[in-house]
């Protein structure tokens, strides 16, 4: 409506614009006729008329119909100049159509000029309103553009973080391969969380004949998850017998538990020992895709590679006596000899102390600073004891257990001062990176109530050194 409107404005504004132009020729021509050429009325003797031109004129401007207007009025004005005074009888007498021969020909040619401008108005109109399409066609397309250009962008930034997703994959299972045999199990869990979405996942290892629980992730307090694996669950059985990762999915009949919704084995050795089980309890049912299933997989093969060097690198340490951490003994030869201790004591009547030493606020340093701190404070340590003492990591990190073998309790106060003295002038005194760490001991001796080396440690753990300094 708008646009017909629009059109019709201008059809209306043009017509006034013609009838104006119109009227004002024939009044400009008659005008200067009867003020400069009186003496030649309606210019009857000049040829070409000045009418011929009007009517050329607008039938070129303007169209068919204004070329057949002018025309049709310039031979009606020129034949009313042709018979002016001459009455109705002589003008019936003396009539020949020579007389009127200018008058068709302004009609004629008015329509001929008009009708070429009005073919070439339409051809005009004609591309105009091509280009019109044209130029809508080209906004279309250039909205196209822009939105596939967004498009393409998108897919690029998706393919982006999918390349960076399996990149990070790849990196995230590789590093398993070497990873200390302590930090897999939890490092496993949250690789299973983040590239398969599981809400709750489990890591067991075989111990013996069972596979016991080692780490899980997602389990809240009160929740019944199973420290030993159930070797009778149906998925789990059907693991064990094709040594092939198995899914919820692959039962379909009512009555197989739902405690386990991917299983997959993880085997350590060429005689397709399971040694352990990774599992996911729960996970969203629109994450159980096949794309996750396959990350659960690769990841359940690293696992494997990486329990299997653990396992490796357990039976290589049962060998050594050495930690390489702090360059003193480890907590295997730490035990041994306490035993021999407690062993010795019970038969010769003799006397021995135990202490553990605990080194505070180690998380705030570097990795790096950490184990230059640890390897540094453990050869300190060696050089207050005697070369009978034993001294060892132990199995909380940060502390350093102590064997003081023919030693009580109040001589091992001495060592414990020196312990103390030592420390603060070679960490504290000079306010340099460890000026902030500090230490708190725990001792042990033989007593009715301590029995076994478990028993000692856990004595020793209580870190009330105080209370035999203030006995």
């Amino acid at each position: 409506m708008d646009a017909l409107s629009s059109h019709q404005k201008k059809s209306y504004k043009k017509g006034i614009e013609s009838l104006v132009e119109l009227l004002a020729g024939f009044v400009l021509i008659v005008g200067i006729n009867h003020i400069f050429f009186p003496e030649d009325p309606g210019f009857m003797k000049v040829n070409p008329h000045p009418f011929l031109f009007l009517t050329i004129l607008m039938g070129a401007r303007y169209g068919t119909f204004e070329g057949f207007l002018t025309g049709f009025i310039s031979a009606v004005i020129y034949i009313i100049y042709l018979f002016a005074d001459s009455d109705l009888n002589r003008i019936i007498q003396a009539f020949e159509w020579s007389q009127i021969i200018p008058a068709y020909l302004f009609i004629v040619l008015g329509l001929l000029v008009g009708e070429i401008r009005q073919m070439a108005n339409n051809e005009v109109f004609k591309l105009v309103n091509e280009l019109r399409d044209i130029t809508v066609q080209h906004a279309n397309l250039q909205k196209e553009h822009e939105l596939i250009v967004k498009v393409k962008e998108e897919l690029q930034k998706k393919i982006i973080i999918s390349d960076d997703v399996i990149g990070e994959f790849c990196e995230s299972t590789q590093r398993l391969e070497d990873m200390p045999a302590d930090e897999i199990f939890l490092n496993v869990l949250d690789i299973v969380e983040k590239f398969t979405g599981a809400e709750k996942c489990s890591f067991y290892v075989k111990e013996l004949d069972n596979f016991v629980l080692r780490a899980n992730r997602g389990w809240e307090i009160g929740d019944s998850f199973k420290s030993v694996l159930e070797l009778d669950d149906p998925i789990v059985e059907k693991v064990i017998a094709s040594k092939q990762m198995a899914t919820l999915k692959d039962f379909s009949h009512e009555g197989v538990r739902k405690e386990i919704i991917m299983c997959a084995p993880l085997m350590v050795d060429d005689e397709n020992e399971i040694g352990g089980f990774l599992v996911i309890n729960k996970i969203p049912f629109n994450r159980l895709t096949h794309t996750t299933m396959n990350n659960f997989l690769a990841i359940s093969r690293w696992a494997a590679v990486s329990l299997k060097n653990a396992r490796n690198y357990y039976a290589a340490m049962e060998h050594r006596i050495d930690d390489q951490t702090t360059e003193t003994y480890n907590f295997g030869y730490l035990r041994k000899r306490l035993e021999e201790e407690i062993e010795r004591t019970r038969r010769y009547k003799t006397s021995f102390t135990m202490l553990l030493v605990q080194v505070n606020e180690l998380e705030t340093l570097e990795e790096v600073e950490k184990r230059n701190f640890l390897r540094s404070f453990g050869s300190n340590l060696k050089n207050f004891l005697r070369k009978v003492d034993i001294v060892a990591s132990y199995r909380m990190k940060g502390v350093y257990g102590i064997v003081l073998p023919s030693t009580s309790p109040q001589q091992a106060l001495a060592v414990t001062s020196r312990i103390h003295e030592g420390f603060r002038e070679k960490y504290q005194l000079f306010k340099g990176r460890y000026a902030h760490l500090y230490l708190k001991m725990g001792i042990a001796a033989p007593s009715p109530s301590l029995e076994t080396v478990e028993h000692y440690l856990r004595e020793a753990e209580k870190f009330e050194l105080s209370k035999w300094q203030m006995g």
